[in-house]
């Protein structure tokens, strides 16, 4: 027996000159329109500035200044005061801004490692949000397939037992599974809007139709073994990367509190002119100068000391953030890995399975013409072959996901592993 499978383009289809979204063309997309990324890029471009501020504190800060002032007195005419110069100033001993200097250069590279997570999560969530909607959309094409089938066995019942083969219950349970299948349609069409939103979100553009795994694509198990995936996480995973610079950045504050209790030093050189001219005579006086200043802080109310307290706490609790980022990787990891063998096995299973219903349903539809079967016996078996095809293709789904997942908590998630997934799909369906 044939079985009818509406194609994924009736579904999604808008206008007849809309062109499919694959998925590589969906997450280009995102990477134009999704704001949490966009957000991303813009604090990954003012982390970028943070190094040169920090650099700043080291170098020679040169200013001028000037006056004007006018006086008139009782006792005196009037008369003026004219100043103006230069202050050059160099820091020659100053921990505590070396160090914020390192500081900065490692929040500049915490900056890029936020940015590249946030780059590697854009390709899971545009993965997932497709693969979502298009298991959402084979689930309602399954259905209407189902409806299909459902009302031509109903309307085979109506006519057995007009003439007396079935007796009114087999009719009205017919009827039954009819219109569960109609409420299920319905939920399946409000499941499948919800998920063309949740891809709409991230895109941008309204979704107006998808390519669909190809029937030839393989689903072969991770190559390497899921240690060789757990030691790579402890490598490559981005979040403990950047958990890593965290630990480098407290070490720094602490180095930075520590710093206070010595002294610093600058060379300060200035220039100054002055004239100043009253009612009885003009004066000009030019100053030229060059110090070097030290100043050692004795005593500070304690808060010297309650702040490296402070910044040694704060080191031990990074160092609980990195410990428990690497299990966390490591459990991802095997999650994922855990995932993929699962759904290949469910994959194989279910098209074993598949078979065997189909099978069943043959005999099942030759016993009705036989009159040893009912239309109820049909519609159990074909409901059987409709469940197991939507299990097969959401194993298919979570095969793809979980890949991707994979590699992402294993750090090595790159825009070719979505070109290889992105072959995967079958060929556009042209209208």
């Amino acid at each position: 027996m044939q079985f009818l499978f509406i194609p994924l383009f009736i579904l999604f289809s808008l206008s007849a000159h809309a062109q499919p979204l694959d998925l590589v063309e969906a997450w280009r997309l995102a990477l134009e329109n999704d704001t949490r990324y966009q957000s991303d890029l813009h604090e990954k471009r003012a982390a970028d500035t943070l190094k040169a501020q920090g650099l700043a504190g080291l170098l020679p800060d040169f200013s001028v200044h000037g006056s004007f002032t006018h006086s008139d007195s009782d006792r005196f005419n009037k008369y003026e005061t004219r100043s103006y110069g230069v202050t050059l100033r160099q820091p020659l001993i100053h921990p505590e801004r070396y160090f914020h200097y390192k500081k900065t250069g490692f929040q500049a590279e915490a900056g890029g490692v936020a940015f590249a997570i946030s780059a590697a999560e854009l390709k899971l969530r545009v993965a997932e949000a497709y693969f979502d909607l298009l298991a959402a959309a084979d689930q309602e094409a399954l259905l209407l397939a189902e409806k299909g089938a459902v009302a031509r066995q109903l309307e085979q019942a109506r006519a057995m037992q007009a003439g007396g083969l079935v007796d009114l219950a087999d009719l009205h349970e017919t009827m039954a599974v009819y219109q569960d299948v109609l409420s299920r349609i319905t939920e399946a069409a409000s499941t499948r809007r919800i998920r063309e939103g949740n891809l709409h979100k991230i895109t941008g553009v309204p979704v107006s139709g998808l390519y669909a795994l190809s029937e030839s694509a393989l689903f072969d198990l991770p190559e390497l073994s899921l240690e060789d995936w757990k030691n790579m996480a402890l490598k490559h995973n981005l979040t403990i990367r950047y958990r890593e610079f965290q630990l480098d950045m407290a070490r720094q504050d602490r180095n930075m509190a520590a710093s206070r209790y010595g002294p610093t030093v600058e060379a300060v050189f200035q220039y100054r002119d002055t004239n100043e001219s009253t009612h009885y005579r003009g004066a000009e006086d030019t100053i030229a100068s060059a110090a070097v200043q030290m100043n050692w802080p004795l005593f500070s109310g304690g808060s010297t000391r309650a702040r490296v307290k402070e910044t040694r706490a704060m080191i031990d609790r990074y160092l609980s953030d990195l410990e428990g980022a690497r299990r966390e990787a490591e459990h991802r990891v095997s999650e994922a890995y855990a995932n993929i063998e699962g759904a290949v096995a469910r994959m194989k299973a279910l098209a074993e399975f598949l078979h065997a219903a189909e099978v069943a349903l043959e005999s099942v539809a030759r016993g009705v013409a036989a009159g040893i079967r009912t239309p109820v016996d049909v519609l159990d078996a074909e409901r059987r072959i409709y469940d197991t095809r939507n299990r097969l293709l959401k194993a298919r789904y979570d095969y793809v996901v979980s890949h991707l997942a994979l590699l992402f908590h294993a750090g090595v998630l790159g825009d070719d592993d979505l070109e290889t997934f992105n072959r995967m799909l079958a060929p556009a369906i042209k209208e």
